[in-house]
């Protein structure tokens, strides 16, 4: 494969209600090419995914980040960007 992502780093960015699809699907499509991604989340522990019209399945966070996303102020997000090659 010409585009393979080997040895990149990519930060998923979410919190609890994300649409589960809009995860998993592209989660996948950059693990098949060879990225390393991890969940970047204001929150610890797990968040949990929205499945159309109910709760759907719940996802380890594998860093926690603790600015609020609405205001996430550049500084402290560059200290947690600079371990990623993308963020989605």
């Amino acid at each position: 494969m010409a585009n393979r992502l080997d040895g990149c780093r990519v930060a998923i960015l979410v919190t609890d209600g994300f649409e589960e699809v809009e995860l998993t699907r592209p989660r996948q499509a950059l693990d098949d090419a060879g990225a390393e991604t991890s969940i970047v989340s204001p929150k610890d522990g797990m968040v949990r995914s929205w499945r159309f019209t109910d709760w759907g399945q719940a996802f380890p966070v594998d860093v926690r980040h603790n600015a609020k996303i609405h205001r996430l102020a550049l500084a402290e997000w560059a200290a947690t960007a600079q371990e990623f090659e993308a963020k989605s």
